[in-house]
C-alpha cells in the first residue's frame, strides 16, 4: 500500500498512476474494513435487533427490515428508522470514504443532534 501511494504514484503518470491510486485506495478500504468493520457490524446488528424488536443474524435482520419496508409493515416516517439509516450510512462512509467532505459533519450529527 505504501509502495503504491508513494513510489509508484510519484514515479508514474497517466493510466498507470491512476491505476496505482485506485489500487492503493482499495487496499486502504480493506484495511479500514478489517480494523473497524467487525465492531461497526456488531453495533449495527444490535441497532437492527432493537429497531425490529427481534433477534437473528445480521443478514436475517437486514432482510427483515427490507421486507418490512417493502410490505409496509414498517412506516418510513419512524424516527428510529431514520436514526438507524443515518448511522448505517455514516459507518459505511467511515470505511469507504472517510475523507468525504461531509463525513465529519454527518458523523457528528448521526445521532440526530
Amino acid at each position: 500500500r505504501d509502495f503504491l501511494h508513494g513510489e509508484v504514484k510519484s514515479s508514474t503518470t497517466g493510466r498507470i498512476n491512476f491505476l496505482a491510486r485506485v489500487a492503493g485506495n482499495s487496499l486502504d478500504i480493506v484495511d479500514r474494513e478489517l480494523a473497524i468493520g467487525p465492531e461497526l457490524r456488531r453495533r449495527e446488528e444490535a441497532r437492527l435487533a432493537d429497531l425490529l424488536q427481534r433477534s437473528g443474524s445480521f443478514d436475517h435482520l437486514r432482510w427483515s427490515l427490507v421486507e418490512a419496508l417493502r410490505d409496509g409493515s414498517m412506516s418510513l416516517d419512524r424516527q428510529d428508522l431514520h436514526q438507524y439509516l443515518r448511522e448505517a450510512v455514516v459507518n459505511q462512509v467511515s470505511i469507504d470514504q472517510p475523507k468525504y467532505s461531509g463525513f465529519r459533519f454527518a458523523a457528528t450529527n448521526a445521532e440526530g443532534r
